[in-house]
C-alpha cells in the first residue's frame, strides 16, 4: 500500500472513532445520591458544585434556591441530588426540570438535559436548631454509556437558626403634671416609652412615694386620686419599662411640692333682687377653700356706674342713702386665705328702680293654626295701673326655640318666611317711659300643611286615541309647602259614568276600550298629608284603530298560514336550509273586530320577487344557501286603515358530516395505522379542513399515517365546509400487545457481525435493519411524532438490509465502527415496526473488523479510493443525523 492509501485509511479511522450520540444523566434523576453516584464513573476534572444555601434561617421561610455546577466534563448535559435534614423542598419557578419525594426532604432532576436548577425551601419552625444540606452534581460527557462522566459534592453544608434577642424597653422624659402642683390641680405624670424591638409597652411598673414613704395603694397609676393628695406633702415617682418580656431600667422624678390652693367665691347674691332707691343692699357669698384654710384677707370691691367706690371697700352692704334711682351697681369679690387669692367674681349689674308700677301686657298669635299660605300677627294688649302712657315696645320672635334676631320688633312676618312644620312664638314687653314690663310669652304654634291645588289635568298622549292605544292621566298641581305629589286620588269616567275598577290607576290599557266611548278623569291632589279639591279632565272619543300583525314566523315547512293570531298553530323553531321549501305563519288582529285583509310580497337579497306575492310558501328549489328571504306583510280593514309588518331570515349553511375510516380494519399491534376522512361529506358546499385530534395532539389532513402504543387512544375528527361550519365525531381504539424478538444480540467473528435471537410467535418473516447511529425508529416521523426543534438531527426511514425465517443471520460488516440493528416481524400481513430497546435493538463495536482486513495486499486503485470517499460520506451522514432520543419508545 501507498503513502495516499494509507492516509486515506487512517483519515477514515479517525472519522470512525469520532461517531458517537447524546449520552446523558440518569434521564429521571435519582434520590438517596447526595453524597455522588456510583453508577458513573467518577473521572477528572470532577465539577464543583453551586448552591446559595443560606447560611442561617429565619423560621418557617420560604427560600428560593439555585443550584448548578463548574467544570466537570465538558458538555451541556448533566444531574443533581440533593437532601435536606429539617424544612420543606418544592418545586419553584423555572424550566420545570426538578421533581421532589414524597417526603419532600430530597431533590433531584427530572431530563438530563441541563446543568443548572431552581428549587424552593421552606424553612423548619422556630426551635429546629442547625439544618444539614447535602449535595452532588453530575457532568456527563454524551459518550452513549456512563463511563467518562464525572460528579462532585460538597460537604455537608449547615444552616443556623436565627434565635432573637430582646432588647429591655426605655422610658424617656418623665416629667409632673402639672409642675407646681395643688390638691385643686391634681398631680399626674407623663413619660415617653422607647422599645428598639417596636414592641408594645406592656406591664410598665409605677411605684409613688410620698414623703419617702412607699404608696402602694396606687402602684401603676399615672394619676394619683385627689383624696391622696394634701398641701404639704413630697411626691416621688419611679418607673420600670416593660415591653412584657423584659423590664427596662428604672427612672424616677422628684420629689414634687403640694403647694397652697387657691380659695374661691360661689353663690354671689344681692338682696333685694330689684332695690329701689328706698332699699338698702347686702350682700351673701360662700367662700370655699380645698387645703380648708380660713378665709383670711378676702377683697370686696363696689362699684357705682362701673366707679370704685373705696370707702365701702370691705363691707357687705350699701345704705339706702347711697342709693338713687337709675343708678347701677356691681360688687367684685377676690376670695383670700392669706397666702394666695382666688379668681374674682364679678356679680350681676343691680339697676336702682323707683316705687312706679310696671306696666303689664298681654300677647296672643294669630291666626292659631296658620297654614304656609298665612301671615303671622302679633297681638300685643297692655295697661299702666299708673295710668300712663306705653312709651315703648319690644318684641323677639323664635322659631323653633332659637331667636330671630332679624325679625325683632316686628309685629308682622309674612307667609314667604315659614315653612310647613316650624315651631312659631313671640315675646313682648312695654315701658311706661318709667319701668319695663315682664315679658309676655305668647303660645307656641305650628305652621300646618297647605293644600295642594290642580291647575290642569289631560288625558295623555295628546292625539287620536283609538282601540289599540294606551293612555295615561296627567295633572299639574301645585303645594304651597313645595311638597311632592303623593297618594293622589283618580276616578275615571266613560260616558260620564263612574268606573270604579278604575280607582288609583293612572295608566289604561287598550283592552280596557272601544271604539266610540268618551273617557275622562277626575283627580283629587294629595301631597301625603292631606288632599285638596277634586279636577276633572276633558273627555276624549275613543276611535277605530287599524289591525295589527302580532307575529310573522319564517320557518321550514309544506304548508304556509295566515288568520287570527289566537288560532295561530304551533311554530317549528328551526333553521332554514336550501333543501326544504321556506314558509310564512301570519297572526293578526283588530281591536275592532274588522274583517281584516291580509296581502304579501317577497324579496330576495333585498330585490321584489313578484312571481311570490300574496304566497305563504316559497319552493326550496328557490332556494340558496346565503340568500336572505324578507316578507312585507299588510293588514288593511274596511274602513281603509292599515298596518305594515316586516319579517326576514337568512338561508343558513349545512353543517357537515364527519366519518372516520381506518386501515387495516383488524388492527396490528406495532404496525402503522392510517385514519381516513375521506368518506366525510358536505351536502351544500365542499370540505376545506380536517382536523385531527389523536390522544390530545393535533394534526392536520385528509388522513394521518401514525403508530400507536399499547393502550387505548381517543381519536377525534373535526371537519369545516367552506362556509365555515364544523361537525366533530370521536373514536376510541385499542392496541392490544405488541409482540417482538427477545434476547437479541450481535456478536463480531473477525470482519463478520453474527445476529441471534428468539421468537416464541408463529413462524414469519424478519426483516434485518442497519444503522451506524442508534435506531429509534424504522419508519422515520409520523404524524404524531414530536417534530424536532431548529438544529436538532431528524430521524430517517431506515432500508432493511435483510430478510430471513431464521433467528440468526449474518453480514461482513461494511464500516469499522460502532454498528446498530433492529429487527422486525410480520403480523396479519403487517409489518410490526414498533421498537424496543434491548429488545428487538441492539449494537456492536465493528472497530476491530479493520485489523482483520490485510491491509498491505490492498493495492492503491481507484476503487479503494472510491470506497475510501463512500466511507468518510457515510461517517459524515452518522454525524449529521444523530437521532432524538424518544424516551416514550426507548
Amino acid at each position: 500500500m501507498n503513502s495516499t492509501s494509507r492516509a486515506s485509511v487512517v483519515i477514515i479511522l479517525i472519522l470512525i472513532l469520532s461517531l458517537s450520540s447524546p449520552v446523558v444523566a440518569h434521564e429521571d434523576g435519582k434520590f438517596n445520591s447526595a453524597n455522588g453516584c456510583s453508577c458513573h464513573y467518577n473521572n477528572s476534572p470532577s465539577p464543583t458544585p453551586t448552591h446559595d444555601f443560606p447560611s442561617s434561617y429565619e423560621p418557617n421561610q420560604v427560600y428560593s434556591l439555585s443550584i448548578g455546577l463548574s467544570g466537570g466534563v465538558s458538555g451541556s448535559h448533566g444531574g443533581f441530588s440533593l437532601e435536606v435534614s429539617q424544612g420543606t423542598l418544592s418545586t419553584g419557578i423555572g424550566i420545570g426540570n426538578v421533581q421532589i419525594n414524597s417526603s419532600a426532604n430530597q431533590a433531584t432532576h427530572i431530563f438530563p438535559d441541563y446543568r443548572s436548577w431552581s428549587l424552593n425551601w421552606e424553612a423548619p419552625s422556630s426551635g429546629s436548631g442547625t439544618v444539614t444540606f447535602e449535595l452532588s452534581v453530575l457532568s456527563a460527557n454524551g459518550n452513549g454509556a456512563n463511563s467518562g462522566d464525572s460528579w462532585g459534592a460538597i460537604s455537608p453544608f449547615t444552616s443556623t437558626e436565627n434565635i432573637s434577642i430582646n432588647t429591655p424597653p426605655q422610658v424617656n422624659s418623665l416629667i409632673f403634671i402639672p409642675t407646681e402642683p395643688t390638691k385643686l390641680t391634681g398631680l399626674s405624670i407623663n413619660y415617653i416609652f422607647y422599645d428598639s424591638d417596636n414592641d408594645s409597652e406592656s406591664g410598665t411598673e409605677i411605684r409613688w412615694k410620698m414623703n419617702g414613704i412607699d404608696v402602694s395603694e396606687i402602684d401603676d397609676i399615672v394619676s394619683i386620686p385627689n383624696s391622696y393628695i394634701t398641701k404639704g406633702d413630697l411626691w416621688e415617682v419611679i418607673i420600670s419599662p416593660s415591653d412584657g418580656i423584659d423590664l427596662g431600667e428604672s427612672i424616677s422624678a422628684g420629689p414634687v411640692l403640694i403647694r397652697n390652693s387657691a380659695p374661691s367665691v360661689s353663690n354671689l347674691v344681692i338682696s333685694p333682687d330689684n332695690p329701689t332707691d328706698t332699699d338698702s343692699m347686702s350682700l351673701e357669698y360662700i367662700y370655699s377653700d380645698m387645703d380648708e384654710d380660713i378665709e383670711q384677707g378676702t377683697a370686696i370691691h363696689w362699684y357705682l356706674d362701673n366707679i370704685r367706690q373705696d370707702e365701702i371697700d370691705g363691707t357687705t352692704s350699701v345704705s339706702s342713702l347711697m342709693i338713687r334711682y337709675g343708678d347701677i351697681w356691681q360688687v367684685a369679690i377676690t376670695p383670700s386665705d392669706g397666702e394666695n387669692p382666688g379668681q374674682t367674681v364679678w356679680s350681676n349689674q343691680i339697676i336702682i328702680g323707683s316705687p312706679n308700677n310696671i306696666p303689664i301686657v298681654n300677647v296672643e298669635l294669630l291666626p292659631n293654626s296658620p297654614l304656609t299660605s298665612n301671615n303671622l300677627q302679633a297681638s300685643i294688649n297692655s295697661n299702666d295701673a299708673d295710668g300712663d302712657m306705653i312709651q315703648d315696645t319690644e318684641i323677639l320672635w323664635f322659631r323653633d326655640g332659637i331667636p330671630i334676631s332679624s325679625f325683632e320688633n316686628l309685629d308682622f312676618i309674612s307667609s314667604s318666611s315659614t315653612i310647613k312644620g316650624e315651631i312659631w312664638n313671640f315675646s313682648a314687653r312695654v315701658s311706661d317711659g318709667v319701668d319695663w314690663s315682664d315679658w309676655g310669652n305668647s303660645d307656641t304654634i305650628i305652621i300646618q300643611n297647605s293644600l295642594p291645588v290642580v291647575s290642569s289635568a289631560t288625558i295623555l298622549p295628546v292625539k287620536i286615541i283609538t282601540t289599540v292605544d294606551d293612555f295615561y292621566a296627567s295633572w299639574e298641581q301645585h303645594d304651597a309647602d313645595g311638597d311632592e305629589e303623593s297618594n293622589s286620588e283618580i276616578r275615571w269616567l266613560v260616558d260620564g259614568i263612574l268606573m270604579t275598577e278604575y280607582n288609583d290607576m293612572s295608566h289604561i290599557t287598550s283592552s280596557s276600550t272601544q271604539r266610540g266611548q268618551f273617557w275622562s278623569f277626575q283627580v283629587t291632589p294629595g301631597d301625603g298629608e292631606d288632599i285638596g279639591i277634586t279636577f276633572e279632565s276633558q273627555p276624549i272619543l275613543i276611535d277605530n284603530s287599524a289591525p295589527s300583525i302580532s307575529l310573522i314566523y319564517l320557518e321550514s315547512g309544506d304548508v304556509g298560514w295566515i288568520g287570527p293570531s289566537e288560532e295561530m298553530p304551533e311554530l317549528n323553531p328551526n333553521l332554514i336550509y336550501s333543501h326544504s321549501n321556506l314558509i310564512v305563519k301570519i297572526g293578526y288582529n283588530d281591536s275592532d273586530d274588522n274583517y281584516v285583509n291580509i296581502s304579501t310580497q317577497w324579496s330576495r337579497n333585498g330585490f321584489h320577487v313578484p312571481d311570490f306575492d300574496n304566497m305563504t310558501l316559497i319552493p326550496a328549489e328557490r332556494l340558496e344557501q346565503d340568500q336572505s328571504w324578507s316578507i312585507l306583510v299588510i293588514a288593511t280593514d274596511p274602513l281603509g286603515l292599515y298596518t305594515n309588518s316586516y319579517s326576514s331570515v337568512v338561508i343558513s349553511n349545512m353543517p357537515p358530516e364527519a366519518r372516520i375510516t381506518y386501515y387495516p380494519e383488524s388492527l396490528t399491534p406495532g404496525a402503522m395505522i392510517l385514519f381516513d376522512s375521506s368518506e366525510s361529506f358536505d351536502s351544500d358546499g365542499s370540505l376545506v379542513s380536517w382536523l385531527w385530534t389523536i390522544d390530545g395532539q393535533e394534526i392536520s389532513g385528509q388522513t394521518v399515517n401514525i403508530l400507536l402504543d399499547n393502550s387505548q387512544h381517543v381519536i377525534q375528527l373535526i371537519v369545516i365546509d367552506n362556509h365555515g361550519s364544523s361537525n366533530i365525531i370521536q373514536s376510541l381504539v385499542s392496541i392490544g400487545v405488541i409482540s417482538t424478538i427477545d434476547s437479541f444480540t450481535v456478536t463480531m467473528d473477525g470482519a463478520k457481525a453474527n445476529l441471534d435471537w428468539s421468537w416464541d410467535g408463529d413462524q414469519t418473516e424478519f426483516n434485518i435493519y442497519r444503522s451506524t447511529s442508534p435506531i429509534v425508529s424504522v419508519v422515520g416521523l409520523t404524524s404524531i411524532d414530536e417534530t424536532p426543534s431548529l438544529g436538532e438531527p431528524v430521524p430517517l426511514k431506515m432500508t432493511p438490509v435483510g430478510i430471513t425465517n431464521d433467528t440468526s443471520w449474518s453480514e461482513n460488516v461494511p464500516i469499522a465502527t460502532t454498528l446498530y440493528y433492529a429487527i422486525t416481524t410480520f403480523s396479519a400481513g403487517e409489518e410490526v415496526v414498533w421498537i424496543v430497546n434491548e429488545s428487538n435493538v441492539a449494537s456492536v463495536n465493528a472497530s476491530s473488523a479493520a485489523s482483520s482486513i490485510s491491509l498491505e495486499s490492498q493495492e492503491s486503485s481507484p476503487l479503494s479510493i472510491i470506497l475510501s470517499i463512500i466511507f468518510i460520506l457515510v461517517g459524515l451522514s452518522s454525524i449529521t443525523f444523530n437521532i432524538i432520543t424518544w424516551r416514550n419508545k426507548i
